[in-house]
């Protein structure tokens, strides 16, 4: 009785999502040049993620990419996708992954997987996204996304799992293989 006569939440405040105090920046990651810390958040109770920029010299905030098709929800995402989800106990939408370039690489990049798709942004100063890789795109094989994408160390190439199989595919359009530009290559089967 005396807890119930001075706390001031509900039982709909309890069920909230994110709950309340807990949205705050996540996936922490300097550029390779260490001018910008970047970070993962949402605006105020959405849980809509964005990828966010943070200058280290003026302390400017600003918002690196705009995800296309509103990034990853629960309405686009594969069954697939959406089980890995609830294992890691993701419940974020909008960007909810990413990653930089190594600091061995010649150019600074930004990856970001959203439904299945590989994205990369070769500009810090646009927040434009190149379709890198896209599931639609490989006929009747086509519909399985990319599982874990990775650059490589010189960030010319980016690995990922596709139904099952390792794949890479460069960054650029550059040649792998016997002329493929940039189709991925699958190097395991099965």
């Amino acid at each position: 009785l005396f807890l119930h006569l001075h706390c001031k939440m509900n039982p709909e405040d309890v069920a909230l999502y994110p709950p309340p105090g807990t949205n705050c920046p996540i996936n922490l990651s300097f550029s390779p040049d260490d001018t910008m810390l970047t970070f993962l958040l949402a605006d105020g109770q959405d849980v809509k993620r964005q990828l966010w920029g943070l200058n280290l010299s003026n302390f400017g905030k600003k918002q690196l990419v705009v995800a296309p098709n509103s990034g990853d929800t629960e309405d686009n995402l594969s069954l697939e996708d959406k089980l890995r989800r609830e294992r890691q106990r993701q419940h974020a939408i909008g960007v909810t992954n990413y990653s930089w370039t190594s600091k061995s690489s010649s150019t600074s990049r930004i990856m970001v997987p959203l439904q299945g798709n590989i994205y990369v942004q070769d500009d810090i100063d646009s927040t434009n996204l190149r379709l890198l890789y896209s599931k639609e795109s490989y006929g009747q094989e086509g519909g399985f996304g990319c599982v874990d994408p990775q650059f490589s160390p010189d960030g010319t190439m980016v690995a990922f799992v596709r139904a099952n199989d390792l794949y890479v595919i460069p960054v650029e359009d550059m040649k792998l293989g016997k002329n493929r530009g940039n189709v991925p290559l699958r190097v395991t089967y099965g």
